[in-house]
């Protein structure tokens, strides 16, 4: 796995797993297979690197930022406004039982 010092973006070739196959020299190279390059793609782009005499060996994971609540989806949003229909109705039909018996009782 290749990891852009500047940008942190990864690159990896499965027939090259653990050396730099590009032109820049602007970059850590890590074992695909190893344990710090899937702590790596979990965090990514959330952390700091840990580096000793040039070479990454390890990385801070940041806290991530919140994520926002998702768009309800058009069927959510059919099932609220289903919902309030509903409820709207069991009112009326409260509201119609009421009335009629209390004319009832009138009469």
């Amino acid at each position: 796995m290749i990891i852009n010092k500047l940008d942190k973006s990864l690159q990896t070739r499965e027939d090259k797993p653990n050396e730099n196959w590009t032109d820049n020299k602007d970059v850590y190279v890590v074992d695909d297979n190893s344990e710090l390059a899937q702590r790596i793609i979990n965090a990514y782009p959330y952390y700091d690197f840990v580096v000793e005499d040039g070479e990454l060996v390890d990385i801070i994971e940041l806290e991530k930022p919140p994520q926002p609540e998702p768009e309800p989806t058009e069927i959510e949003l059919l099932q609220q406004e289903n919902q309030q229909i509903r409820s709207d109705l069991d009112s009326a039909i409260m509201e119609l039982s009421i009335a009629m018996a209390m004319q009832g009782g009138n009469q």
